[in-house]
């Protein structure tokens, strides 16, 4: 008679004693493959929540940047190129420069190829005129917008805008003393425009001025295309400091003066360091938030694994030393009628390397379902499609490996036991 066969008839003689077994196994690799399903599950969402909260750390990093852009705008650039020679006492003193220079510099620098820290940059005409048909001091400041640089990755959004022909802005000072408003008709200069907008107040010098396109304040002042200072907005890299951007523009324009408004540069980069930092800060919290819980849970499988693989070692052997002492009579009668001792250790091994395996893939199945319903019931997946990743291959084989093997390594004793039974001896009792 065959070993499988053997086998074979005593699992369906001892239906009772290998569904035990069975369940046994099952018990315990179901409950290891759950708690590393739900881990699992438990890194998959970790990961998902981190990648949310960057996101939306970043959509507020760039709304803190789109709030400088609106607060550079307001309270002016913090780099000026000025002519060669101007006086720098004069130009302070008097809010603009004197000299002039032609208007292609403010292309040749945002076509330069060594221009590395300046993100914006617009060509200006700032004059002090009176305006005639109101009978008022005025600072007339011509702009077509930003010049656009060169290489496309460093374009950036605008952060001043065009004017366009025919229409000005009105200082805040300028439009509340004179009861001006948006819409209306106003004569500059014997010229025609309409109001386009009514800035805010700035307490600058830009409150008794007014805004035109380029070109026609080159018309009105007489001096077409020239302009005396190019406004700037250095990035927001660390390395770029004033020296830096100085010895750069140098290189470009070198018939130019360079002047850094270097507390609000320093801000700028400060802010930028601060909002930064605060992203960091904020993703490392949530992140030694969810590695705190999973410790929790990986000290918890720690004490559970153990106690499952022990607890089902026992139970299979207990159930193997039952089932050889049942069994005394027909080993004996087996033994009787030519079967060997190898014979007889190896029907009793095969039987608890099926009762690994049966136990083992039942345990897997069993446990997959369970994690992945944990997992959803807590919220640790929400979508059909994470499921997948749930399950890891690895530990599948392992376990399915393993368990076999456990198995017949708890039966060897019983087994052993079992093969080394004299059958004259075993029978003479009965």
């Amino acid at each position: 008679m065959g070993i499988w066969r053997l086998v074979r008839k005593e699992m369906s003689y001892r239906k009772l004693n290998f569904a035990l077994a069975v369940l046994g196994v099952l018990v315990a690799t179901a409950g290891l493959v759950a708690q590393a399903t739900l881990l699992r599950a438990y890194d998959i969402r970790t990961e998902s929540f981190l990648a949310r909260d960057e996101q939306e750390a970043d959509k507020r990093l760039k709304a803190m940047e789109n709030d400088y852009r609106k607060q550079t705008l307001k309270y002016g650039f913090n780099v000026r190129v000025l002519p060669e020679g101007q006086s720098l006492a004069d130009f302070y003193a008097d809010g603009y420069a004197s000299k002039t220079m032609d208007q292609n510099y403010a292309r040749r620098l945002a076509d330069s190829e060594l221009l590395t820290t300046i993100r914006h940059l617009a060509p200006i005409l700032r004059q002090k005129i009176t305006w005639t048909e109101r009978k008022r001091k005025i600072v007339l400041i011509g702009t077509h917008g930003e010049e656009p640089l060169k290489e496309r990755k460093r374009r950036k959004p605008a952060i001043i805008k065009t004017i366009p022909d025919g229409e000005v802005d009105v200082g805040y000072d300028l439009w509340n003393s004179l009861d001006l408003k948006a819409g209306q008709e106003v004569t500059l200069l014997g010229r025609k425009f309409t109001i386009r907008s009514c800035q805010t107040e700035r307490g600058s010098q830009d409150d008794i001025s007014i805004w035109v396109d380029l070109q026609a304040a080159q018309e009105l002042t007489d001096m077409a295309g020239k302009i005396n200072e190019i406004q700037a907005v250095d990035c927001r890299c660390a390395e770029a400091s004033p020296t830096k951007i100085r010895l750069e523009l140098a290189k470009i324009l070198p018939k130019t003066q360079v002047t850094v408004r270097v507390k609000q540069a320093v801000a700028r980069a400060e802010t930028r360091v601060i909002a930064g930092r605060t992203r960091v800060n904020e993703l490392k919290d949530k992140r030694a938030k969810r590695v705190q819980l999973r410790q929790g849970r990986e000290e918890l499988i720690t004490v559970t694994a153990p106690l499952l693989i022990v607890g089902a070692a026992v139970w299979i052997s207990l159930l193997a030393f039952g089932n050889v002492r049942q069994r005394t009579v027909e080993i004996g009668v087996l033994r009787a009628i030519g079967l060997s001792g190898v014979q007889i250790l190896s029907v009793f091994l095969v039987r608890s390397l099926l009762i690994g395996l049966i136990g083992a893939i039942g345990g897997v199945i069993l446990g997959c379902g369970l994690g992945a319903a944990a997992a959803a019931a807590w919220g640790e997946f929400t979508e059909s499609s994470q499921a997948a990743a749930l399950f890891s291959p690895l530990l599948i084989g392992l376990v399915v490996l393993c368990a076999p093997v456990l198995s017949a390594i708890v039966s060897w004793a019983p087994a052993r036991l079992a093969s080394l039974q004299d059958p004259a001896v075993v029978l003479s009792r009965e």
